[in-house]
């Protein structure tokens, strides 16, 4: 199914907690968004992408989503960290945009090279960080920049479940 003119088809790798709770709601509820496709091994896990989003097609493994990327323009990577580099790797040589969830890589030299990696490829690799958009950090932001703190040293936040 193709989605209305100027709505971008996502393909989200990774259903745990970061793809059911943060990724799969926002790109479902954005209308210049379609989730087009899931991947996810846990059967329980299809079985609710399924319910939840019935438009969606499901996929057991990334290798079935990259031979069937023709109708996806952006993959969202939400799997363990381990893994992000192949991964996004592998989506981008198929010339997609990737947005992986943090940290992108183990390393700076890795992360740079998904950035050229994507440059080569005519197209992206994006960092994903919702916290920029959160209540406290858009608080500590407004107060930094109208110098209400001084000057600020260091800023440490967690995000604890």
């Amino acid at each position: 199914m193709s989605p209305p003119s100027g709505v971008v088809n996502v393909a989200l790798i990774g259903y745990g907690m970061g793809g059911s709770l943060f990724h799969a709601p926002f790109i479902a509820e954005n209308p210049r968004l379609r989730l087009a496709a899931v991947i996810t091994a846990n059967a329980g896990r299809q079985a609710e992408v399924r319910a939840r989003y019935p438009g969606a097609a499901v996929h057991g493994d990334i290798e079935r989503l990259l031979t069937h990327l023709e109708d996806v323009e952006l993959v969202v990577l939400s799997t363990p960290n381990s893994t992000h580099v192949a991964v996004a790797e592998a989506v981008l040589a198929h010339g997609r945009a990737v947005v992986v969830d943090k940290p992108v890589a183990p390393t700076l030299d890795e992360t740079r090279h998904l950035d050229a990696l994507a440059r080569t490829c005519g197209t992206w690799a994006v960092p994903f960080q919702n916290r920029h958009w959160d209540g406290d950090f858009r608080t500590v932001v407004e107060r930094l920049r109208t110098r209400v703190l001084g000057n600020l040293g260091k800023f440490e936040s967690r995000y604890e479940r």
